[in-house]
């Protein structure tokens, strides 16, 4: 009898646990199920963070224009060589305009540009503590120091790499990251590599055919030297993006100055950019109004916008979103050539600038085959670039050059780019610039070459262009 009573507590128990758990079921409480939402896989490969407000300088702040830690509004003033050769401090005026004055040391820590180095500062605390930081301003506006030892190498060289921290390194080409601090400021670029049994982060470029984000101002100063303080834009609306072989154009960038007869003059910079969003091509307009004196010093600037001066909606075709590349690259290269034209012939005429140039550094000369990959990989980057009006290494179709040549049969590392947005230019203008830009030159100058893929794409009175090496 025993036997039977404690045999019936035991059924008893398991009976009401299994409803217990029946109950707690996601299956019983389906209004509390939320399905995960679905995001277009283009808006999710690579998402980087988004860097705070306080870690962004106005557009307005000249690229020379260092802003002092722990100091409200007071920026370092660099010459061309990087030295620091005075203070300033800036002050909002009513019309949100903002008023530039020189003031002395702020009595902050002190920093001194170390020799030979770029942008590497040796910073010594007012207890007489010394350190290396290293000032990077990237293309949005985001700025860091990042701490380096005496020879600019950042601190965590050499990091354990054996599991990738999602949230501060972002995956940009092959084995390449982005390393984002806990600001959401892009401070560089690490390569996970192995080490023996383990895998170690190591400071390395940006993906050859990656559009840095890190800014060169003194690639920024040759093109405004005459013009007092330094822009990050030059006057033809590029930017130049170091030493990685890219350059990016902005959308029909303009600049403008006038004496206003008192000693001092205007300069005005307009910019306008596009992006799609939601299914529609927005277009967005900035202009920064400067005065100096005539000594080239900053007075005062004011900045309007951005502010939205169109939406489209786009075709089927060209949202990317409803858009799926081809098996084969010719039946891609056949759809796209559908959307767009080619300047085949100024394509020729760059392609004999690109030569001369060649043959005048003693190298010898590359040959152009329409039936290469080369070749194709170039058609395919202009045609993607005016189709989704942008100029990066980033499609929002393709991913990277690299992902594109693999996906063709292509070997991804091996492969490299020029590219350049910018309204329409002769032959002669284009080489010029591909040329002036040392990263773009290297490329164009290397000896590891003898093919090279040149395609244009003229869209809305603006180029398209792209350069592709294969070794």
């Amino acid at each position: 009898m025993k036997k039977l009573f404690f045999t019936f507590i035991a059924l008893l128990i398991v009976f009401f646990s299994a409803w217990g758990i029946k109950l707690r079921m996601p299956i019983n409480r389906p209004n509390n199920v939320q399905g995960e939402q679905q995001v277009a896989w283009y808006e999710t490969r690579y998402t980087a963070p988004t860097a705070e407000e306080e870690w962004t300088l106005d557009p307005e702040i000249p690229v020379n224009y260092l802003p002092v830690a722990g100091e409200d509004e007071v920026y370092m003033v660099l010459d061309d060589s990087g030295n620091i050769v005075g203070y300033r401090h800036r002050t909002q005026q009513e019309d949100g305009s903002w008023l530039w004055t020189d003031i002395e040391d702020p009595n902050a820590e002190h920093y001194e540009k170390v020799d030979g180095l770029d942008h590497i500062y040796k910073v010594t605390d007012k207890d007489g503590t010394s350190s290396y930081q290293q000032y990077v301003r990237n293309e949005d506006g985001s700025y860091a120091y990042v701490p380096v030892n005496e020879n600019g190498v950042p601190l965590d060289d050499g990091a354990d790499a054996t599991t990738i921290d999602t949230t501060h390194y972002v995956h940009k080409s092959g084995n390449v990251y982005g390393l984002y601090n806990d600001n959401g400021v892009l401070t560089g670029y690490r390569e996970r590599v192995k080490d023996g049994e383990n895998y170690v982060w190591k400071v390395t470029d940006p993906p050859q055919s990656s559009t840095s984000d890190l800014q060169e101002w003194s690639e920024a100063k040759k093109d405004n030297a005459n013009q007092g303080d330094l822009s990050a834009d030059s006057g033809d609306g590029t930017q130049n993006s170091g030493n990685n072989g890219v350059i990016v154009g902005g959308s029909g960038a303009e600049s403008s100055q006038i004496d206003n007869g008192d000693g001092t003059y205007t300069k005005t910079e307009t910019n306008v950019s596009t992006k799609t969003e939601d299914g529609y091509c927005i277009t967005y307009k900035t202009t920064v109004t400067s005065v100096y004196d005539t000594n080239g010093t900053l007075i005062s600037t004011q900045k309007d916008g951005p502010y939205e001066v169109s939406r489209e909606k786009l075709n089927v075709s060209e949202d990317p979103s409803a858009a799926s590349a081809a098996d084969t690259i010719d039946a891609e290269v056949a759809r796209v050539s559908g959307k767009v034209s080619y300047d085949t012939t100024k394509a020729a005429e760059l392609l004999a600038k690109l030569n001369a140039d060649r043959a005048s550094a003693g190298l010898g000369q590359l040959q152009m085959n329409t039936n290469s990959l080369t070749y194709k990989l170039a058609v395919l980057k202009a045609a993607d670039m005016a189709i989704y009006d942008y100029s990066s290494d980033d499609s929002p179709l393709y991913g990277t050059l690299s992902e594109l040549a693999q996906k063709y049969g292509g070997n991804g590392d091996d492969v490299s780019e020029n590219i350049w947005k910018v309204s329409v230019k002769s032959a002669d203008e284009i080489d010029a610039k591909f040329q002036s830009n040392e990263g773009s030159r290297g490329l164009r100058m290397s000896t590891g070459y003898t093919q090279v893929g040149i395609a244009i794409v003229e869209k809305n009175n603006q180029d398209y262009i792209a350069e592709v090496y294969l070794e």
